[in-house]
């Protein structure tokens, strides 16, 4: 989804119209090199707002601490390349405080939003289903990147078996298994019997 990088782009945009001197970050690095041949020895990572751009048009910017960080270095690095008295350093820390204040805006309208959008579908569903939606969406962000498995073999000699059973109730979950699982269960096999019995502590209660 690129629903944010409109929004992204935007951001980026009223930065550069706040100051008259911001034309000095929007070039690609390479494209002045020749008047700073000795930038990359100052500057470990350059960055242009051009490149950032780029960035944004390439991605559908969901990792917005991401793009804050690129902005803050393009920025940055101009602080630290040049003198406090030259006019792009002095531009640069200008743009470092108009950043933040855009961005603590940008949060800010999208919380507004956020809970905007939650009240609109409290009132058209109910709390009580507002919830379940919720909790459903959580734990299908949960299961869905597993990776599935119709079932999970563990043969252990009878002697280890009292180990590995305290073992499994310590540290499995069978909450977590996925809907299409039907045996959740734990069968104890004794040679001299000859039957499998099942243990009932680990059914499901389907």
């Amino acid at each position: 989804s690129f629903a944010r990088q409109p929004a992204i782009l935007k951001l980026i945009s009223r930065l550069m119209k706040s100051d008259k001197e911001s034309y000095y970050f929007e070039p690609p690095v390479e494209s002045w090199l020749d008047e700073a041949p000795d930038y990359y020895d100052v500057i470990e990572n350059p960055i242009s707002m051009h490149d950032i751009r780029i960035r944004c048009d390439k991605t559908d910017c969901s990792d917005f601490n991401s793009f804050v960080a690129d902005v803050r270095l393009c920025l940055t690095n101009a602080i630290a390349y040049n003198t406090p008295d030259n006019v792009v350093h002095i531009a640069a820390k200008r743009l470092v405080k108009k950043f933040d204040e855009l961005v603590c805006e940008f949060k800010q309208d999208h919380v507004n939003q956020a809970v905007k959008s939650l009240a609109n579908i409290s009132k058209r569903c109910g709390p009580t289903r507002l919830v379940g939606m919720l909790e459903a969406k959580k734990r299908k962000e949960l299961i869905d990147p597993l990776l599935p498995s119709a079932s999970t073999l563990l043969v252990v000699p009878n002697f280890l078996f009292q180990h590995w059973e305290d073992q499994i109730l310590l540290y499995i979950d069978f909450q977590y298994c996925t809907e299409t699982t039907q045996n959740k269960f734990i069968y104890h096999h004794t040679s001299r019997k000859r039957k499998c019995g099942r243990l009932s502590k680990y059914a499901s209660s389907d």
